[in-house]
């Protein structure tokens, strides 16, 4: 991957310099190194009908929509449909009463984000329990999967480079090395001499 951008860097760069532009590439967040502890095998969703149909709900009313491994975001039909599943899903739990399903945040309309939790039980036994009755997650819809734990992790800082004498010289003596990125936006404002609306704080 770092040898693609690297390429992909190169190309803009020469395309700046062709052109007389300004190159900034900003990412909004960073990747650092973690340790993590044993890894356990995760649940996977394979099947969204057989999960909201053990759940006894109708699965007509439920869509899967994209979303980044162990998260899961179910797009409900309408707010009874929502309520029914934010129910149920505290139903689905491990031997020791782990929640399997758990609630990320608040849902965003009628989409609702849960993060699917790992158990050292279910990892064993590939069984859960429903309303006091132990299924095979398979039942479920479930499976499990197991990934390389990787050593690497989300970071709040992010990266601003900055290909412009001009512009990089400012930043520097206004912010050093360190830019709140709410600041990014009109900073490049300032630099074309565009006003910097009022909402925005400098």
């Amino acid at each position: 991957s770092l040898d693609i951008a690297d390429q992909q860097i190169k190309q803009l760069h020469e395309f700046s310099l062709w052109n007389n532009y300004a190159l900034i590439i900003l990412s909004s967040m960073g990747q650092d190194s973690i340790k993590r502890e044993k890894y356990i095998p995760e649940l996977y969703l394979e099947n969204l009908h057989s999960l909201t149909k053990k759940l006894g709900l109708n699965s007509k009313k439920y869509t899967l929509m994209p979303a980044m491994q162990p998260d899961i975001a179910i797009k409900c039909a309408d707010k009874e449909s929502l309520e029914k599943l934010l129910f149920n899903i505290k139903l689905v739990v491990d031997s020791k009463g782990l929640h399997l399903l758990k609630k990320v945040y608040d849902p965003i309309g009628l989409t609702l984000n849960l993060s699917l939790q790992r158990s050292k039980d279910i990892a064993k036994s590939r069984k859960l329990s429903f309303k006091g009755k132990f299924f095979n997650i398979k039942k479920f819809g479930f499976t499990i999967i197991k990934r390389h734990p990787g050593t690497g992790y989300h970071i709040p800082e992010g990266i601003l480079t900055i290909d412009d004498v001009i512009l990089n010289n400012k930043i520097k003596k206004k912010h050093g090395r360190e830019l709140d990125t709410r600041k990014i936006a009109p900073l490049i404002l300032e630099h074309f001499n565009i006003n910097i609306p009022n909402y925005m704080h400098y």
